[in-house]
C-alpha cells in the first residue's frame, strides 16, 4: 500500500464534494481512498514523527451519541460532518471536520495540548470523541459508505460556502481556533486553499 502523503491543496468546493457527499465503496473499507489533513517534508512516510503542521480539527464520533447532538456542535464555527462506514440509526456514528482558516495551520509541536482542549470542549457539550485520532498522522477514510447504505447516510455543512440545513438559518460563522494558540501562517504557498495530504490507500 502507498504510505507516502501525496500533497493537496483543497479548495472551498472541493473540500465539500471530498468530505460531505457520501459513495457507496464496494470494496473492503481498507482500501477505500483516505486523506489526512497535515503538512509532512516530501517522500516522507506518514507517521507522527514526520507531521509538520495540522490544517483541520477532526473529531470521530462513535459512542452513539444523537446525530442532533453531533451536528450542533460548534454551532459558532465553519463545520462539515458525515455519518461514517459503521453508522446506523441504532447506533450513530459520524466524523466532524472543522478547518481552520485557509493559509493557516497549528505547528505539529502543539496538537497534544490542542486536540486535548477539543476533546474536553466537545465532553462539556455531551460529545463523546475517538482519542485515537489525537494522532496528528492519522489516516481518514472518505465518506464512503458499504453497498445499500446510502440511505442511511447523513452530512452537513455549515460555512462561508454552503449553509448545510433549512432547520439552521444562515448566519456567520468563524473559522475554528483556541484561545490561547496562536496558527501559524502555511508555507504551502496556497493562501486560499486548504492544505490536505492525501492518501490512496
Amino acid at each position: 500500500r502507498d504510505n507516502r502523503p501525496k500533497l493537496r491543496t483543497w479548495d472551498t468546493g472541493t473540500l465539500v464534494r471530498a468530505l460531505a457527499i457520501h459513495r457507496e465503496w464496494t470494496g473492503p473499507k481498507v482500501d477505500a481512498p483516505a486523506w489526512s489533513p497535515v503538512i509532512m517534508p516530501d517522500g516522507a512516510r506518514r507517521a507522527k514523527k514526520n507531521v509538520q503542521a495540522v490544517s483541520m480539527l477532526v473529531l470521530d464520533c462513535d459512542a452513539g451519541e444523537s446525530l442532533e447532538a453531533l451536528e450542533a456542535l460548534g454551532d459558532d464555527f465553519v463545520r462539515i460532518g458525515h455519518t461514517s462506514w459503521s453508522h446506523s440509526a441504532g447506533h450513530p456514528k459520524a466524523r466532524l471536520v472543522f478547518p481552520f482558516a485557509a493559509g493557516s495551520f497549528f505547528p505539529a509541536g502543539e496538537w497534544d495540548a490542542v486536540w486535548s482542549a477539543a476533546a474536553r470542549w466537545a465532553a462539556a457539550q455531551g460529545v463523546t470523541v475517538d482519542a485515537a485520532a489525537k494522532d496528528p498522522s492519522r489516516l481518514y477514510f472518505g465518506p464512503y459508505v458499504p453497498p445499500g447504505a446510502l440511505s442511511e447516510a447523513v452530512r452537513w455543512v455549515y460555512g462561508p460556502y454552503e449553509d448545510g440545513d433549512a432547520r439552521r438559518p444562515a448566519r456567520d460563522r468563524r473559522f475554528f481556533f483556541f484561545f490561547g494558540w496562536e496558527r501559524q501562517p502555511s508555507n504551502s504557498g496556497q493562501k486560499n486553499d486548504f492544505v490536505c495530504g492525501f492518501f490512496l490507500e
